[in-house]
C-alpha cells in the first residue's frame, strides 16, 4: 500500500482513531454556471489534502458492499415512497383529472426506474469487489469511506477528490475524465500534478 507519511500522523476522519489507511488526494473544484446557452461547469484544481480511515471503519464500509441490502435500504425507501405516491395518484384521479393522472404515471415510472438503478449499481459494485484481492478490497472500501465523508461543498463550489495512488497513475486521461467527471484540460493537469506528487512523496518515503 502506498503511504506518503506515517499513518500515525493521520486520524480517522470518521471516528478519530489512528488511521490505518491514509490517503493523499487532489481536490477538484467545480462551479456550475448558468447562462443563455444553458448550464456549464467551470473546473479548477485545488490543493492536495490528507485523509485517513481506520481499519474498523474500512471494514464497516466493506461489509456494506458485501451485504448491500442494508446500505441501499434508505434509497429504496425513498424511491418506494415515490412509487407509492404515483400509484395513489393514478387510483384517485383515474378517469378524473388527466394532469394528475400523468403526474402519477411519471412518479410511478420514476420510482420503478430508481429502485432498479439502485439495486443494479449495488450488485455491480459488489461484483467489482469480488474480483479484488483482500488487500485491494479493503483499500477500495477505505477510499469509498473517504469520499462519503469528505467535504462536498465550499460555498457555491462542488468538491471532489482524486487519490494519489499507483492505480490512479495507471489510468489514461480519458479514464480520469470519465471516472472523476473532469473537463479534458483538467484531466491532463490533474494527471501531471498527481504524478509529480506521487514521485515526490514516494521518493521521499524511500529515502
Amino acid at each position: 500500500m502506498y503511504k506518503w507519511k506515517d499513518a500515525g500522523d493521520i486520524r480517522c476522519m470518521i471516528c478519530g482513531a489512528q488511521a490505518d489507511y491514509p490517503f493523499r488526494a487532489l481536490t477538484v473544484r467545480t462551479l456550475k454556471v448558468r447562462d443563455l446557452g444553458g448550464e456549464k461547469k467551470v473546473q479548477a484544481l485545488g490543493d492536495f489534502t490528507d485523509f485517513g480511515i481506520c481499519s474498523s471503519c474500512a471494514e464497516k464500509e466493506l461489509s456494506s458492499v458485501r451485504d448491500f441490502r442494508a446500505a441501499i435500504r434508505p434509497k429504496l425507501i425513498r424511491f418506494g415512497a415515490v412509487l407509492l405516491a404515483g400509484i395513489i395518484l393514478i387510483l384517485v384521479f383515474f378517469n378524473r383529472d388527466r394532469v394528475f393522472l400523468l403526474l402519477g404515471c411519471a412518479a410511478m415510472l420514476c420510482g420503478i426506474l430508481g429502485i432498479g438503478s439502485v439495486v443494479t449499481d449495488a450488485r455491480k459494485r459488489r461484483a467489482e469487489y469480488e474480483g479484488y484481492t483482500a488487500d485491494r478490497a479493503i483499500r477500495e472500501a477505505a477510499w469509498e469511506a473517504v469520499v462519503k465523508n469528505a467535504p462536498k461543498k465550499n460555498g457555491d463550489e462542488d468538491l471532489s477528490y482524486i487519490p494519489v495512488t499507483p492505480e490512479t497513475l495507471s489510468m489514461k486521461n480519458g479514464d480520469l475524465m470519465i471516472l472523476y467527471d473532469l473537463l479534458p484540460e483538467i484531466a491532463v493537469q490533474a494527471y501531471t500534478k498527481i504524478r509529480a506528487e506521487y514521485n515526490n512523496r514516494n521518493g521521499a518515503a524511500g529515502q
